[in-house]
C-alpha cells in the first residue's frame, strides 16, 4: 500500500492486487515478502524499480492501466490454445505460470483478465450456451407473421363467426359454449354487427391480437428453458391485461355512443359491453392460437444406440454424479412406499453401489462425486452408469429447439421420461441390470422411480445451467408452489404455447466458431459448477410419490 499525503489515507497500489505465487521473490519489482501489505511511509523505496510504478491520479487513487489490443490478442490466443471449457474460471496466481507471465508482461489486473476470459467464452460457439439469434422485436414479428391474413381481416372474420347462425348443422361440437352463450343473449348478433362496422372497435381488437405476439415474444424463451410455468406465464400475462383493456374498451364504447341492443334489465349497459368484450377476446385468442395446431406434436425420439460413447466427455462426470444420487435416493426412500417397494429399491441400490477402489478399476468417472464428497453419496457401477448414459442420450436426442417449442406446457423433461417408461426395449435393457430373474412389473416400478429422480435432478440442473447464462432478463412465474403451479397450468389453455410453436421454428443457434456435435452436452456441463457451489443438501428433497391401495405407484414429479 502507498500512503497518499494528498488524501491522508491508504490506497492500494496495482502491485498489491497481484498475489505472488509461491517461490516468486518479486512482482513488478516489489519484493514478495511478508510485509508486502504494510503501509509504506512516504519517501521510502522498496526497490529501485518501484519508481516505475503507475503514478497516483489526481483523485488520490492509482490510475488503472487500460488493457491494450496487444494484451487482448495475446490472452485470446492463450485461451484458444488451452481450449478452456465453458465452466472454466480464471486460475489462481501461480496456477498457470504461462498466464501469470502474460499478466506480468502487460501489467494487468486479474479482474481484467477474468473479463477477457468471459468475453472469449461468450464469443466462442463451442463453449457457449445456445442463444436466440432474434431480439424480442424480431421475435414478435416472427410470431405475428403466422397469421394467414392481415390482422384486421382476421378480427372481422372472428367477429362474424360469433354471430349466431340459425342452422344448427353449421355448428361444430367444440363451439357449443360459444353458440349457447350467443343465443341466450338478445344483444348477441346486433352487438357483433355493431362492433364489426365500427372502425375504432376493430382497430382496438387488432391491437389486442397484436399484443398476443408481444406477450409471446416476452415469455416464449422460457419454454426454450423448459420452465414448467412458461405456459402459465403467457396466459397469466394475458389475463392481467384484461383490466386495462376493459377500461380502454369502455372508453371507445362511450366515445362512439354505441348501444347494446336488447340489454337485459338486470345488467347496466356497461356490464353488457364488458361481457361482450371478454367473450370476443376469448374467441380471438382461441382462433389465433388454433392457427398452428394442425401439425400436432412431434413424437419423442428414442435412438437405437446409446451409452457412454454417446455422452460428451465433459458431461460424463455430472451424469455419473446423477447416477450415484439416484442410488443414494433409493436407499433413503421411506415415505409413501410399500415395504416391498422399499426392499426392491434398497436391493437395486446395493447391487450397483461400489467402493472407490472398485470404481477406479471399472473406469467410472467419479471426479465430481469425489469433489462433492457429500454425505451418503454413492459410486455407481459401470453397468448402471452405462444405462444412465443411455437415458442421457435419449434426452440429448430430444433436447432440440423444435422439441422445446412444440410441447405446450414446456414440460419436455417429464414428457421424455414418460415416453421412456412406455418403451418396452428400454425396459428389457433395464432388466439386464438384475443378476436374478425379475418380473416386468417389478422392474418397471424401479425404472419409473429412477426416471422420476433422473428427470427431477438432471432436468433441474439443465434449467439452472441456462438460467446462469440468461440471468434475470425474463420475468417468468418461477417460484409458485408445486400444487399452485400445476393447478394453474391445467386451467390454462394449452393453445397458448402452441400458438407460438410454428412461428418460432426458425429460431436457431447462431454459430460463431466450429460447431460441435453435442452442443447441449456442453450446456449440461454448466450444471457441474451449480451443483458444487449453489445447491444445499440434495437429500433434503421430499418424496411426494403416492401409492394406491394395490401397491402400484403413481410417480409425481416434485420439480
Amino acid at each position: 500500500c502507498l500512503a497518499d499525503p494528498r488524501r491522508k489515507r491508504v490506497v492500494m497500489s496495482e502491485t498489491d492486487l497481484l498475489s505472488p505465487p509461491r517461490g516468486v521473490r518479486s512482482v513488478l519489482g516489489v519484493p514478495a515478502v511478508a510485509s508486502l501489505f504494510r503501509p509504506i511511509p512516504v519517501g521510502e523505496r522498496t526497490s529501485p524499480s518501484s519508481a516505475s510504478l503507475p503514478p497516483l491520479s489526481q483523485e488520490g487513487t492509482n490510475a488503472t492501466t487500460r488493457i491494450t489490443a496487444e494484451a487482448i490478442q495475446e490472452l485470446q490466443d492463450y485461451f484458444k490454445a488451452k481450449k478452456y471449457p465453458r465452466n472454466k474460471t480464471l486460475p489462481r496466481a501461480g496456477g498457470e505460470l504461462e498466464l501469470d507471465a502474460v499478466i506480468l508482461k502487460h501489467s494487468l489486473n486479474r479482474s481484467q483478465v477474468a473479463r477477457q476470459l468471459l468475453g472469449y467464452k461468450k464469443k466462442n460457439f463451442e463453449y457457449s450456451t445456445v442463444v436466440f439469434s432474434h431480439s424480442k422485436d424480431e421475435l414478435k414479428k416472427i410470431i405475428s407473421s403466422h397469421l394467414p391474413t392481415e390482422i384486421e381481416e382476421f378480427v372481422r372474420d372472428v367477429i362474424n363467426t360469433c354471430i349466431p347462425i340459425d342452422d344448427p348443422g353449421n355448428r361444430r361440437a367444440e363451439d357449443t359454449f360459444r353458440w349457447d352463450f350467443c343465443e341466450t343473449k338478445e344483444w348477441g348478433a346486433a352487438a357483433f354487427h355493431t362492433i364489426s362496422a365500427n372502425i375504432n372497435t376493430c382497430k382496438f381488437l387488432c391491437d389486442v391480437v397484436d399484443e398476443y405476439a408481444g406477450i409471446g415474444a416476452k415469455y416464449f424463451p422460457s419454454t426454450h428453458k423448459m420452465k414448467k410455468s412458461s405456459e402459465f406465464s403467457f396466459v397469466n400475462a394475458r389475463i392481467r391485461s384484461h383490466k386495462n383493456l376493459k377500461v380502454k374498451w369502455m372508453d371507445i364504447i362511450r366515445s362512439e355512443n354505441l348501444e347494446c341492443t336488447g340489454a337485459g334489465a338486470d345488467y347496466p349497459v356497461e356490464v353488457e359491453w364488458t361481457r361482450v368484450f371478454l367473450f370476443l377476446e376469448e374467441q380471438l385468442f382461441l382462433q389465433w392460437a388454433a392457427l398452428s395446431e394442425a401439425e400436432g406434436l412431434p413424437p419423442i425420439r428414442i435412438p437405437e444406440n446409446g451409452g457412454v460413447a454417446t455422452v460428451h466427455p465433459h458431461s460424463q462426470p455430472v451424469v455419473c454424479f446423477t447416477a450415484g444420487w439416484i442410488l443414494a435416493a433409493m436407499v433413503n426412500t421411506t415415505k409413501n412406499r410399500t415395504k416391498a417397494m422399499q426392499n426392491d429399491l434398497w436391493n437395486f441400490s446395493q447391487a450397483h453401489s461400489i467402493s472407490p477402489v472398485e470404481s477406479q478399476k471399472q473406469g467410472v468417472p467419479t471426479s465430481l462425486i469425489e469433489r462433492r464428497e457429500m454425505k451418503r453419496l454413492h459410486r455407481p457401477s459401470f453397468k448402471f452408469f452405462e444405462f444412465v448414459c443411455r437415458i442421457e442420450s435419449i434426452f440429448m436426442e430430444n433436447f432440440t429447439v423444435d422439441m422445446m417449442v412444440a410441447y405446450s406446457t414446456g414440460n419436455l423433461v417429464n414428457e421424455i421420461a414418460m415416453a421412456i417408461q412406455t418403451k418396452n426395449e428400454i425396459l428389457q435393457e433395464f432388466r439386464t441390470l438384475y443378476d436374478n430373474y425379475v418380473t416386468d412389473a417389478a422392474a418397471r416400478k424401479v425404472l419409473s422411480y429412477m426416471l422420476d429422480k433422473y428427470a427431477h435432478m438432471r432436468g433441474r440442473w439443465f434449467v439452472k445451467s441456462i438460467n446462469a447464462q440468461e440471468g434475470n432478463t425474463l420475468e417468468v412465474v418461477d417460484k409458485l408452489p408445486t400444487r399452485a403451479g400445476v393447478g394453474a397450468a391445467v386451467k390454462a389453455s394449452k393453445a397458448a404455447a402452441e400458438a407460438i410453436r410454428k412461428a418460432t421454428t426458425n429460431l436457431v443457434a447462431e454459430p460463431m466458431a466450429e460447431p460441435v456435435t453435442d452442443l447441449i452436452g456442453q450446456m449440461y456441463n454448466e450444471a457441474e459448477q451449480t451443483i458444487l457451489v449453489s445447491e444445499p443438501d440434495i437429500f433434503t428433497v421430499e418424496d411426494h410419490s403416492t401409492v394406491d391401495d394395490e401397491g402400484d405407484e403413481e410417480i409425481v414429479s416434485d420439480d
